[in-house]
């Protein structure tokens, strides 16, 4: 490799986005892997992480025009080291944040990190090596064997969790600044480096211009000495502290089918959901949900907005930065979402950690965050994701194809740009403060988890909320196209063209009918698939899916998915039609129902022994619809006692000659 700086640019307007990059290859033949190679990667590895915790708070600053950043490094063919700083940014933002991606490295290079920095980052990686040998027994057979074959191929000996733990410890008991501030050094040599412009930026120019520009802009921030990085205030977590109250009543009952323990909280402000399990050791998943969601959404938008604001914001008190930074060394992390018919904080920890996980739930629901940096972040990332997505034919299908089908239902359908850029924080505020402090509470916990510490930790946060019973709007009726086509277009450099075809189901509320309308969504998928692979020979590959709304009463889609050739596309709509034709008219025989139903219930016996399971689809909402903690015992026994004939019935019912919607996008034709 000669020694020279080098230019890259890719114009793809279509990408929606402009991703940057600063590269470096060099040879470096690994070498066997004894303790000196493991020191070495360790001390790379530490070194990244605090790289990437300062690009996290540089994309978090006002007026940041960076985000989704990351710094990567591996070898290649075992001759080669490369390593990646990257980041995306807006068409007209591209030089400031290339100027901004450059500086951050030579910060770290130059001046290095410091002492606050490395603590941190030796507290997260020996969080993560406890957590890794605390769950050892519960690790995925599938993935533990593609860790031996790559380990294999990279002549790497692999270690289980335990033995990688007290290798480890050690090593970053004893790194230092310098040690690592070197190890940053060595995988960024001074030459060669590359730089890379890709995307929409100077898309609408000459290859040789857009080269010519980069090579200016980069020289440029060769010239500027960059500071030394300037250090953020840190904040003590927890900060806190619940009010006193007299001991609450709580009712214990117990849900033996289930083996669920449910806990009702005098005054009716907190409901609690216990399943304790032994699927993934010294692990616990909670849910908590309260008001109404998307139900109430104020603006559409609105709900897209609001949980990335959350997300973004950390706390009234801590940025985001400032909470990682604080609750480093530990597993314990929460997201918010704004669901369908409520808003929800899942979390996760070490069962050591649960109350850790308590302090963070109450501290997000009495000091929420609304930053304007996040908030302004935010909508920078979905301007880009927007701008991808009205640049493929499958973005086009999401933006407006689901609105056409499902008659705007908020359930099913994405809302446009200028929807979501006319919210403000304001408004997001003014909805979700209130929710966050007057909500009912249902909280849920999954696993490895000490009943009554459990309900002690709850009755001391939470048992002396006094919080307001909420009303469910009144949901609003939907209408389907019925036999309707919409064609749309979309500027997709792909040539390809997407194919939708819909048929209204019903909702998810019945349990039996929507097991039974999965399956008959198998069974479609296969005949589709056998129809236009075999007997049409063309090599797509459809999708089929039932997707049952929890909040439109009567209401669901029976969807089938294509990416076809432009000049094929009407003609496999009537292909998809007959399919469906043919299903009503000749019933279903034994043999592609068994196609069906054994690979159903080899996932259902999987994930009855999971506590996604068990938190999303049986505890999540069960205050409200208490029909869920029953489903677990008959799920089983209900897919194996189906019948072809049952499926069928559901067909006729559903699968109507006339009755399927259907949206075409193709691409626009230069």
């Amino acid at each position: 490799l000669d020694d020279a700086l080098r230019i890259l640019h890719v114009a793809e307007p279509e990408l929606g986005y402009t991703e940057l990059g600063l590269a470096t290859v060099h040879m470096e033949a690994p070498g066997p892997d004894m303790l000196s190679r493991k020191t070495t990667e360790l001390h790379r590895f530490l070194a990244m992480g605090l790289l990437n915790n300062r690009l996290e708070q540089l994309e978090r600053e006002p007026g940041s025009p960076l985000s989704e950043s990351g710094v990567y490094s591996g070898e290649m063919v075992r001759q080669f080291r490369y390593t990646l700083l990257g980041s995306r940014t807006e068409a007209e933002n591209w030089e400031k944040g290339l100027r901004l991606l450059h500086m951050t490295l030579e910060q770290a290079l130059r001046h290095g990190f410091t002492e606050t920095e490395l603590e941190r980052g030796k507290k997260e990686l020996l969080a993560a090596l406890e957590k890794a040998a605390q769950t050892e027994g519960a690790r995925d057979s599938r993935e533990l064997a593609m860790t031996i074959i790559r380990n294999l191929n990279e002549g790497k000996v692999t270690m289980s969790p335990s033995s990688e733990k007290a290798l480890y410890t050690p090593i970053l008991a004893a790194t230092t600044l310098e040690t690592v501030n070197r190890a940053l050094r060595d995988l960024w040599p001074v030459l060669p480096r590359s730089v890379m412009v890709a995307g929409t930026a100077l898309s609408d120019i000459p290859h040789e211009e857009a080269d010519a520009r980069i090579l200016h802009a980069y020289a440029s921030t060769l010239a500027t000495e960059p500071p030394p990085w300037k250090a953020r205030e840190t904040v003590a977590f927890p900060y806190l502290t619940p009010e006193k109250h007299e001991p609450c009543a709580v009712e214990r009952r117990e849900n033996t089918a289930a083996g669920v323990q449910i806990l009702d909280f005098a005054g009716n402000s907190l409901t609690a959901h216990i399943k304790k399990t032994d699927f993934q050791p010294n692990q616990i998943l909670m849910s908590v949900h309260f008001g109404t969601g998307l139900m109430e959404e104020p603006l559409p938008g609105a709900a897209l907005l609001a949980q990335g604001v959350v997300r973004q914001s950390g706390t009234g008190t801590m940025d985001r930065d400032q909470l990682q930074s604080a609750l480093a060394g530990s597993n314990a992390r929460i997201t918010f979402t704004v669901g369908p018919e409520s808003f929800t904080f899942t979390g996760k920890a070490l069962s050591s950690e649960l109350e850790l996980l308590m302090q963070l739930l109450y501290t997000c629901l009495h000091d929420p965050g609304f930053r304007p940096e996040a908030f302004e972040q935010v909508k920078d990332q979905l301007r880009q994701r927007y701008l991808q997505m009205g640049s493929s034919v499958e973005g086009m299908q999401q933006l407006e194809g689901e609105r056409f089908l499902s008659g705007g239902s908020l359930f099913y359908s994405t809302p446009s740009w200028q929807e979501v850029d006319a919210v403000t924080l304001n408004q997001i505020e003014a909805w979700l403060r209130p929710v966050l402090r007057d909500a009912p509470l249902e909280i849920n916990l999954v696993g490895d988890i000490d009943l009554e510490e459990a309900q002690r930790l709850l009755e001391r946060y939470f048992g002396g909320e006094q919080r307001k019973s909420i009303a469910s709007p009144s949901p609003k009726p939907v209408s389907f196209p019925r036999g309707e086509t919409l064609r749309l277009s979309a500027p997709d450099s792909s040539g390809k063209a997407m194919l939708t075809l819909a048929w209204k189901t019903d909702d998810f509320w019945d349990i039996n009918r929507t097991r039974r309308l999965n399956m008959l969504a198998h069974v479609l998928d296969d005949r589709v698939r056998i129809k236009i692979r075999e007997d049409l020979g063309a090599a797509y590959s459809p999708q089929v899916y039932s997707r049952p709304s929890r909040i439109d009463p009567a209401f669901g889609l029976l969807e089938t998915y294509l990416v076809v050739a432009p000049d094929q596309a009407d003609f496999l709509a009537g292909a998809v039609r007959d399919v469906a034709k043919q299903l009503v008219s000749e019933g279903i025989n034994a043999e592609e129902f068994k196609r069906a139903q054994e690979p159903t219930l080899t996932a259902i016996r999987e994930q009855l022994r999971s506590n996604v399971y068990w938190l999303n689809m049986v505890l999540s909402l069960s205050s409200r619809h208490k029909e869920q903690l029953s489903w677990p015992e008959s799920i089983l026994k209900d897919f194996t006692a189906m019948r072809p004939e049952e499926i069928h019935e559901l067909a006729k019912r559903y699968l109507t000659p006339d009755g399927a919607a259907a949206v075409l996008v193709l691409p626009k034709r230069p």
